[in-house]
This record gives C-alpha cells, sequence and structure tokens, in this order.
C-alpha cells in the first residue's frame, strides 16, 4: 500500500511539474497570415500579415502604384501583380516607421514581400492593419532595401538651403525681424473643410 502511494505521490508531482512547465513556458508568437486570412478577420486581434507591397490606398477603392503622394499608407496583397483594391489590404504608416516605409520615400519597396505587425481593422473604410508595431521585409531583415544610386547622407552635413525664401529676414531684429517672419509664413495654402476632413483620412 504505502508503495502504491509513493507512486500516486510521484505521478501527481510529476504532471505538476509538466502543468507548471506549461504554464510558465513564453507564449509564441502568432503565424503569420496571408492578406487573403486578413481581409477577412477584421476584429481588432493583432496578427502579422505577410503580402507584397502593391502600392498606397488614396479612397476605400483606389490605389495608386507610382508618383506616391505620400508616406501614410501601404496596400499588400497575396501576389505581387495584384491590381483589384478588393484584394488588398490597406496598412497604415505611423510616423515612426514613415521614413523607411513609407512609399514616398521608398518607391523601390513596390513588389516586395514584407511581414507587417498590427491590429486588423478597417482602414480607409476598407479591411486594414492599423497602429502597426513592426515591419520587415519577408527574407527577415528589418530595412527595406536602399536605392544604390541613392548617395549616402552624412548626418554632419549641413541641411539643404533654404535659397532666399528667408532673404527678407535677413539683418533684422526684434519686432522687425517678427514682421518680416510673419509676412514670409503668410503665403499659405487654404482648405476647405471638405478637404481637411479627406487630409485627416489620408493621414489616418
Amino acid at each position: 500500500m504505502t508503495f502504491i502511494l509513493g507512486m500516486r505521490r510521484t505521478a501527481v508531482l510529476i504532471v505538476m511539474a509538466f502543468v507548471a512547465t506549461l504554464v510558465s513556458a513564453p507564449v509564441n508568437a502568432a503565424a503569420t497570415i496571408g492578406v487573403d486570412e486578413a481581409l477577412t478577420t477584421q476584429e481588432g486581434t493583432t496578427a502579422t500579415v505577410r503580402g507584397y507591397v502593391v502600392g498606397q490606398p488614396t479612397s476605400i477603392d483606389q490605389v495608386v502604384t507610382d508618383n506616391f503622394p505620400s508616406d501614410y499608407a501601404l496596400a499588400i496583397a497575396d501576389t505581387a501583380g495584384e491590381t483589384d483594391p478588393s484584394q488588398m489590404l490597406y496598412v497604415q504608416v505611423p510616423a515612426d516607421f514613415r521614413s523607411d516605409w513609407g512609399l514616398r520615400s521608398h518607391p523601390d519597396l513596390v513588389g516586395e514581400q514584407v511581414d507587417v505587425t498590427g491590429g486588423l481593422a478597417a482602414y480607409y473604410s476598407h479591411p486594414g492593419l492599423k497602429s502597426p508595431s513592426a515591419y520587415a521585409l519577408a527574407d527577415g531583415s528589418e530595412e527595406p532595401p536602399t536605392d544604390p544610386t541613392d548617395p549616402p547622407t552624412d548626418p554632419t552635413d549641413p541641411p539643404s538651403d533654404p535659397g532666399d525664401y528667408y532673404a527678407d529676414a535677413e539683418g533684422k531684429t526684434g519686432e522687425s525681424l517678427k514682421d518680416a517672419l510673419h509676412t514670409i509664413i503668410s503665403d499659405q495654402t487654404k482648405l476647405s473643410y471638405d478637404q481637411v476632413c479627406d487630409a485627416l483620412k489620408a493621414s489616418d
């Protein structure tokens, strides 16, 4: 009888150790899903989606494939040559990622296969991925390819010359400087309420 009780205790301890190992084991990251699955899973859940960059959405049903107007969004699809917006996932590009992942800055991203992690939710009133936390090329690198014709930038280079933009303010101080700067910045493009709404949709 003592032998049987000892074996039961041992079995219980082994089961408890196994359960404790399972509970304390780190949870593996969710598997990468394709665009097709992401299009039908728009519940706000976080996922990593793999797809080819095919352009930039500019409205619910329009995606441009060149002359990109901004760095704010990507459209990805399961195939590199996709032209049907209904087969594309619209991906938000937040400010922190725009310099590396925006299409205006990196038009060479078109055709690249990427992995993007974020919340699956409508963007531009279209199935999308919002508030991304990570972007990477599907080959595992985190930086988009650079154009070999682009010269490297030196962080010690002075900012580009603004030309004569500030010429009217040169040599002035105090109130006259303030007035000159006010005059310089007074030449603005004014937008209607509808234009502002459209711009906010694009920058969202």
